[in-house]
């Protein structure tokens, strides 16, 4: 099977002709399946499994920066730029290279000699578009071998999980194209934006902490959460039951007790949590019974899932317990009600089920058949 995509960004002003100008991106796209097309045709190692899939990306990017500090300015560029991926698949539909572990991701392509360039050639010439998605089909073929044969591997140990998604689905293949889309840039405006300087707090709120012989930095101490929306228990249970029953879903879930959770501080990192229920229950639409949930854990962002509060209980419940950040770990405490949230999204603790051994103990009786 064979997949390919453009993603394109680009930064263009109207022609001054009504005359429609060949569309560029075509022959890119032609470019990718051809090359996708042989190497689907012919890529191969003796003794080894050929791919199944083949699929490319390229996302071309145009890029404006202007920056500025001190009321002055430091940085004024642009930048054009492309960037390709290849997915190479070794397998099938039901099991596949795909389902590798980590180790890729940590330590890179498995080759000891040459690594294949993921820039692709900002301008429109097909051969070497080609020249740099062969190397990269090339790389990619290799390591998916390398993943697939560590992958069956595993499975000498590990049993499958039962009802585990296949890695891939067939599916019908979606041909689209959209007209590009315009970008305008106010160079004469940005650079006087950026100039302007940012008023600085005028005083301390006297929040900052630490522990031991740490650096202090503002934490937070005690975090009290009110509403105006406050209902009893039992009506906020009927009101999860009724969203989930319009939702469409089977049932609703209720966290009864956190164990911990996490979240990055940095200024620079993602603005995302992690929590750990230590009791949950999945509560049926229809018959209103709660059955206890194992293995799953609370993701999201903050302030999206803070938008999507839509009544609080009428109880305010205590949570003591240690925020660990730059100036160490803290004592801090939540002070907050019960909350009604329409929507938020969990993810399954992962977990491997090993496989157990092969023959019966010794001393076991052997089955009659």
């Amino acid at each position: 099977m064979l997949s390919t995509a453009l993603l394109a960004l680009v930064v263009s002003t109207p022609a001054a002709s009504s005359a429609r100008r060949p569309d560029a991106r075509l022959e890119v796209l032609g470019a990718m399946t051809a090359e996708g097309t042989r190497s689907m045709d012919r890529i191969r190692i003796a003794g080894f499994e050929p791919p199944y899939y083949v699929g490319y990306e390229l996302k071309d990017r145009r890029e404006e920066r202007v920056g500025g500090r001190y009321d002055a300015l430091y940085e004024d560029s642009s930048k054009h730029t492309r960037k390709l991926y290849a997915d190479v698949r070794v397998g099938s539909y039901d099991l596949d290279s795909s389902s590798r572990d980590d180790r890729g991701f940590i330590l890179g392509p498995q080759s000891d000699s040459y690594d294949a360039p993921r820039d692709g050639p900002i301008e429109d010439r097909p051969q070497a578009l080609r020249n740099t998605l062969w190397l990269l089909t090339d790389e990619k073929y290799k390591d998916a071998l390398a993943s697939f044969f560590r992958l069956k591997s595993k499975r000498v140990y590990r049993e499958d999980e039962p009802g585990r998604a296949p890695p891939f689905s067939r599916e019908i293949a979606q041909h689209h194209v959209d007209e590009p889309l315009p970008f305008a840039f106010d160079r004469e405006r940005w650079p006087a934006e950026v100039r302007r300087s940012v008023n600085p707090f005028a005083h301390s709120n006297g929040h900052a902490r630490s522990q031991g012989s740490r650096a202090p930095l503002a934490r937070m101490g005690n975090l009290f959460v009110t509403s105006t929306h406050r209902l009893p228990m039992t009506a906020l249970e009927r009101m999860l039951i009724e969203k989930a029953r319009r939702q469409g879903k089977p049932y609703g879930l209720i966290i009864r007790d956190v164990a911990g959770g996490d979240t990055s501080t940095a200024t620079y990192g993602y603005q995302a949590f992690e929590g750990t229920p230590r009791l949950a229950y999945r509560v049926g639409v229809n018959t209103s019974e709660e059955e206890l949930v194992r293995g799953v854990e609370l993701v999201g962002t903050p302030l999206g899932s803070v938008s999507k509060v839509v009544a609080t209980g009428e109880e305010e419940r205590v949570f003591n317990g240690f925020c660990g950040a730059e100036s160490g770990y803290l004592p801090v405490s939540t002070i907050a009600p019960a909350a009604l949230v329409s929507e938020m999204e969990f993810e399954r603790v992962p977990r491997a089920k090993e496989r157990g051994p092969i023959l019966p103990a010794p001393w076991e009786r052997p089955r009659e058949p």
